[in-house]
Parts: structure tokens; sequence; C-alpha cells
């Protein structure tokens, strides 16, 4: 008995087995569990093999001119990739004008799809940088915690003395990544600018610094920047470590931890060591707000050393419009009382006035300012506090060294001459400047330091802001004198 399919011929005498034979097994169905493996997509051939690959059945019964249907053929790896490159990245005018001369051109570096590679020597600077900065911002804590704000202060600034090479050296580490650095308009110091990046919110936090962090390299280099600038700046009169009132947040964290209600308690600092890195999470040092302030312009200058260069000075400016300057200042500014609303300063009639600062008398002092019955108003000043032209703030000026340093490197030379540019450029560009001076004692570093040229060259006044409801009446009752504000004010 024959197996196949061809059916019988009366008109052919020749035996069935001697009739070629069809292609065998076409549709004889096989068993479920036939050892035959199941169907799959045929390798590419090679060419080395291409000559002795047989077709299958079915296009051997056609003609000579037809062709074999192509077999489906696997996509591979690079051709998928070739064509998302086609997608994303287009090919362009210079790779189409070298494939016309036929000249081969190097191909485009692509993106690693794990992101960008960590650079461990800008990991290992801002290691350096915030670890310098959580030791000496936990010794300030506990002598806070222990001994009060005064002992504290002092200890911070002996702190930047002892560790001022460690803390320099972080500072100078971290310049491959901070920006330019250009010289200055006098040729004999160099200065690092950088602003502010924006983010979701205005309030600095431990979210807004991660979204801050996530800009990249330089922005996290900046923080640090920051933090080691606020240890290395340190002085008893102004400690620049926190951002928050690190004492509150000690007593609120503390209040009802078991065995920590004595200050001298061993577990009560250690309490305070564990909890510093998270302090330093939510902003480390007071120079943190002005990372994440798109308005903020940050300048710091170097010194031109022996060895290098020499952190001299670190600055802070903003624009905005007087009223929000003002707002902007310790207890929201020395507009108090009735002129603390801003409806009533607007309204018509509203008279204000600096009363400039008179020297040669003790702090405190009734004759330490001028009369009020000979204050003045000033439609100029009235005009500048109610309108929307912006001005120059003055945010934070610090010394980015020990005294003794910087008074051997001639550090004050630097602070003059960056205060003289920023009073200069501001008044070719019409622009009015203010700030607090942020000092016990106000009127001795306003006669040493704002008073005298250069920096008195450009109109510069220092007093305490004035007002009345009308000309009817007498000027506002002054705040108490360590209550007030004292102003720096330089008009347009």
């Amino acid at each position: 008995m024959a197996i196949g399919f061809s059916a019988p011929s009366n008109e052919d005498n020749t035996g069935a087995l001697d009739k070629p034979q069809t292609p065998p097994f076409v549709h004889i169905p096989r068993p479920f569990n036939s050892p035959r493996l199941q169907p799959r997509k045929r390798q590419l051939e090679t060419e080395s093999d291409a000559d002795s690959f047989k077709l299958p059945f079915a296009c051997q019964d056609l003609s000579s001119s037809s062709e074999c249907p192509p077999a489906k053929q696997p996509k591979l790896e690079v051709q998928r990739n070739m064509e998302i490159l086609d997608l994303v990245a287009p090919e362009t005018p210079e790779m189409k004008e070298a494939r016309s001369l036929g000249t081969e051109m190097t191909p485009p570096k692509l993106p690693s799809l794990r992101g960008p590679k960590p650079n461990l020597k800008l990991e290992q600077a801002v290691e350096v940088a915030m670890k310098l900065f959580r030791e000496v911002l936990t010794e300030y804590a506990l002598e806070k915690d222990l001994r009060g704000e005064d002992k504290a202060d002092k200890l911070a600034e002996r702190l930047a003395g002892e560790r001022y090479e460690e803390l320099k050296n972080a500072i100078v580490g971290l310049l491959p990544w901070a920006g330019e650095m250009k010289a200055s308009s006098n040729g004999k110091y160099d200065i690092v600018a950088f602003r502010g990046r924006k983010t979701t919110r205005n309030e600095v936090n431990r979210r807004q610094l991660q979204h801050f962090r996530a800009e990249g390299a330089q922005a996290r280099a900046w923080e640090a920047l920051c933090a080691v600038m606020a240890a290395i700046s340190s002085r008893e009169e102004k400690v620049w470590l926190e951002y928050h009132e690190i004492q509150d947040d000690i007593d609120k964290m503390l209040n009802n931890k078991h065995l920590c209600k004595s200050k001298r308690s061993a577990r009560r600092r250690a309490a305070i060591r564990e909890m510093i890195p998270k302090l330093v999470e939510e902003g480390a040092g007071a120079f943190a707000p002005y990372l994440i302030d798109p308005k903020s312009i940050h300048h710091i200058s170097f010194a031109r050393g022996l060895s290098g260069h020499l952190p001299a000075t670190h600055m802070t400016f903003r624009r905005m419009p007087l009223w929000d300057a003002l707002k902007t200042m310790d207890d929201d500014g020395p507009l108090r009382a009735d002129a603390f609303e801003k409806e009533w300063c607007f309204a018509a009639g509203r008279q204000f006035a600096l009363q400039d600062l008179q020297y040669g008398h003790k702090d405190g002092s009734r004759k330490d300012r001028t009369y009020a019955r000979k204050l003045r108003p000033e439609k100029k000043l009235r005009n500048l506090l109610r309108s929307k032209a912006p001005v120059v703030l003055l945010d934070t000026l610090a010394a980015l060294g020990p005294r003794d340093v910087c008074k051997n490197q001639g550090f004050s030379a630097i602070v003059t001459e960056e205060l003289h540019c920023l009073f200069r450029q501001a008044k070719e560009q019409g622009e009015a400047v203010v700030f607090s001076l942020g000092s016990e004692f106000p009127h001795k570093l306003a006669e040493k330091v704002y008073l005298r040229p250069p920096l008195a060259n450009y109109g510069m006044r220092v007093g305490c802001l004035r007002w009345r409801e009308s000309s009817s009446v007498p000027w506002a009752r002054e705040f108490k004198w360590d209550d007030r504000i004292t102003l720096g004010l330089q008009m347009p």
C-alpha cells in the first residue's frame, strides 16, 4: 500500500511505487504528545549555507519565474535601537551632507539609559564640605543648649579660626563645579557669581532642597558652598550657621523624650548629635534660602594668594519693589503699627521720611539721630515705596575668614570694592539700594564703613524710617532703640 496523495490514473501503467512522491505527511494529523517540536521562525541564513538551503515544498512546485515569499525574519535589537534613534535624534544637516559626499561621520554618542554617570570627585568634595558643616553646627548647638547664645556665638567664631584651613580647602575644592571665575572690575581679585534656582515653593525645607539638588552637579556644589561659607564666616557679632532657630528645634524635638530634660544629660547631648543631620537636610546655614530664590544673585570673591585662591567675601542681593524689600527684613521690616498694612501706606496724604543718624553720641541716646521736629516729608521716598520699580536689596555680606586672616590678606579692601561696584552700578541704572544694618552697634558700622568714601559717593544715607498719617499730625511714635531697624538707603 502506497502512502501519498497522487490519484490513480487509467492512462498510466506505472505502479504506484514507481511514481514520484508528493510531500509526505502534510495532512496527517499528529497526536498531541508527538515528540516533534512545535513550529518556530526559521533562523536567518548566512552566505555560507545559502546554496545548500532547500526551499520548502510549497515553493518547489512554483514556476521558475516566480519568487518564493520572503520568510518573516526577527527584528534585531540593533535595528530596533536605530529606529528609536531616528525618532529621538533624527539625522542632522551635517550628517546628510557627509552622506551625500560619501564621507564617514563619527556617530554621536548616545545617552546612557541608566542615567548620568556619578562624578566621584564632586561627590567627595560635597561630602567633605557638608561633613565639616555638620561638625561645626553640632558643636555650636551643644554649646548653645548648655551655656546659652552668647557663649555659643563666641565658640562659632573660635571654630571658624581653628578649622580655617579645612574650611578654606573645602571651598576651593568645590570651585570646579561652582561656575566660571572672572576677574573683578578693578582686576585685583576674582569672582564666581551664580543665581538661585526656581523651585515650587519659597520656604526652604527638605522637599525644596531635594528639588534643588536634582538640578545637577552645579546645584549640589552651590549648596555645599553655602554651607561651608556659613561656617567659615561666623563671628561673635553675626553667626551664619542657623537657618532655623536651632534652640527652638532642640526643645521641640526633645520635649517629651525620656531622660532628656537635663541639659547636662549625656542622653540629651547624644540626641542632639543625632538630630543635627536631620536639621541640615532642612537647610544648611543662613545662606540656604537664597539658593531657591531665582531673584537672588550670589557673589563670591577670591583673593589671589601665593598658594592659590583664598575665599574672601560672599554677598547676596536681589531686585524687587521697595515695599517687598522692606517686608523681607527681620520682624517683617521697619513699618509697624498702622503702617504695617499696605492699604494704609498707599492711602492719600501719607508722608514718609528717613531719620538720619547723628554721631558723637551714645547708642540709644535721643541725640544720636535727627530730631523728629526737624524731619521733612520726602515725596521721592513715598513715591518709591508705593511704586513697582525694582530696588537693589542687599541681603547678606560676609567675610570668609577669621579676623587675623582678613587683616593680613586685605579682605576689607575687597569688601569695600564689592559694595562700591554694587552702589555705582545701581546709581548708573537708576535703581535705589536698601539694606538693614544687622549689627548690635549700627552707628559705629555706618560711620566706619557706609558713610565714608567711596561708598558714600552716590548718596548713601543711614537712619530709621518714619511715617505719619498727614501733615496735620505728628510723626508716629518710634519703637524702642533695640527694636528699631536701621536702614541703609541710596536713592536713585
